[in-house]
């Protein structure tokens, strides 16, 4: 991560909503609402703030029944969003590449399979890749019927 794209590391000081769409700005504030809105819209997991450490700083984690669907971490000018998909995932991903940009895809596909799963990491400086992590949180899981 380089300097230009600083993270929340002050574990004495837990940021507000406010905070956060400050730190992330304009630019980038959009897609985090947009994002957050389809999450509390779509699914039943509840948004946790928690403290990753001192390299990683304060993130949103949307969790249910200790399973994590996505985890959206402010930085400066940015935010980066976390997803885990294990091998089945990733095979149903594969699957809808086609609906998936390609630069999001590339990201996908150049991230190390681990025996749990691939850590997907998209920093988001503006609403580019918007509607691909909302496809891949909806094929991590369906989202409910409305």
């Amino acid at each position: 991560m380089s300097e230009q794209h600083q993270r929340m590391l002050d574990k004495t000081v837990e940021p507000t909503e406010e905070d956060m769409l400050k730190t992330i700005g304009s630019r980038a504030a959009g897609a985090w609402k947009d994002i957050h809105t389809f999450l509390r819209n779509n699914y039943d997991h509840v948004p946790v703030k928690k403290h990753w450490g001192i390299k990683h700083g304060w993130a949103i984690q949307y969790r249910k029944s200790n399973k994590t669907l996505a985890t959206l971490a402010p930085e400066t000018g940015a935010f980066t969003a976390l997803l885990i998909f294990g091998k089945k995932e990733v095979e149903k991903i594969a699957d809808q590449a086609a609906q998936i940009s390609p630069a999001v895809m590339e990201m996908i596909d150049n991230t190390t399979q681990f025996h749990d799963g691939k850590w997907v990491f998209i920093r988001l400086i503006d609403d580019r890749y918007v509607e691909d992590i909302k496809k891949l949180i909806s094929i991590k899981r369906r989202p409910k019927k409305k």
